[in-house]
């Protein structure tokens, strides 16, 4: 009988010491008991030593460095891991127990081959109360293109990666304030196909402490990692006027009218989308 493969689960924690309770827990919940669990502590100033120091499960690895941001914690863990996959999960979200189970039956019987696997998520509420709104997955082979228009394949706590795909394809970028999954998923689906488990295995937590709620750091993750793949963009018209006209809503949203509008002009005379027409139209009645 073939060993169990080994999946090294990474946490980068920084001062979420009153959730990274419940993720650890739904990591040692898990039905797949052949695992690895590094955290790494990113300089953190709460109580999240103490948390980790409650666990006395040997296969629970603590590491600290100095605050350097998720993705520099994320590549220590990738360094130090020792598994054939590997798996993230944010100190703030939680698994369901069979998400390691049912992705590595993925991996064995799936017709792509794929280098990543992942779920559908759930969200929930600041105390861990559900939300209606889940997201379940439905784009698998090579989604590259797909990718490009929307973050189809969810969250960094969705997937389960070969190790193999960071071999080939590098680490996190540590210079992105923001996007860092997506930035991730699009290299790594360049050379590897995807593949997904149509359930909701993950819970993503919603709340202000998050870095999709910082208008300022999504917009500056907007702008880099659109600097990255402009010349795959330049090739789709209709993409680029969708990725600038987006921009420039979240430059409205932050209260930057100025910048706001000037996305949505560059949207529009790249390809007049009627929602860049509207949107226009809307702030010229309103001066």
């Amino acid at each position: 009988m073939a060993k169990e493969p080994l999946i090294s689960v990474i946490i980068p924690a920084y001062n979420r010491a009153k959730f990274l309770e419940e993720a650890v827990k739904s990591v040692l919940a898990q039905t797949y008991k052949n695992w690895e669990l590094i955290i790494v502590d990113d300089g953190s100033t709460d109580d999240t030593s103490e948390v980790v120091k409650k666990f006395l499960d040997e296969r629970i690895i603590y590491l600290h460095q100095d605050n350097k941001g998720a993705s520099a914690a994320r590549n220590k863990g990738i360094l130090k891991a020792k598994g054939e996959y590997i798996a993230f999960l944010d100190s703030d979200d939680m698994w369901l127990p069979q998400k390691l189970q049912k992705q590595l039956e993925v991996f064995n019987k799936s017709r792509f081959k794929p280098g990543v696997v992942y779920t559908g998520i759930q969200y929930m509420d600041y105390k861990g109360n559900l939300k209606k709104q889940r997201k379940l997955p439905a784009y698998r082979g090579n989604i590259f293109k797909k990718l490009l228009r929307k973050n189809i394949a969810g969250i960094g706590s969705t997937m389960l990666v070969k190790k193999e795909c960071f071999e080939k394809c590098g680490s996190f970028d540590e210079n992105l304030p923001s996007r860092m999954d997506l930035d991730m998923i699009l290299r790594i689906s360049e050379h590897f196909t995807v593949d997904y488990v149509p359930e909701i295995l993950a819970l993503e937590r919603i709340h202000e402490g998050r870095i999709t709620a910082d208008i300022e750091k999504k917009i500056k993750g907007r702008e880099m990692l659109f600097d990255k793949i402009r010349p795959y963009l330049k090739k789709h018209r209709i993409l680029l006027a969708k990725y600038l006209y987006e921009t420039g809503e979240l430059y409205f949203e932050n209260g930057n009218m100025e910048a706001g509008r000037e996305y949505l002009v560059r949207s529009f005379k790249i390809f007049p989308l009627l929602r860049s027409a509207m949107r226009l139209l809307a702030l010229k009645i309103k001066r």
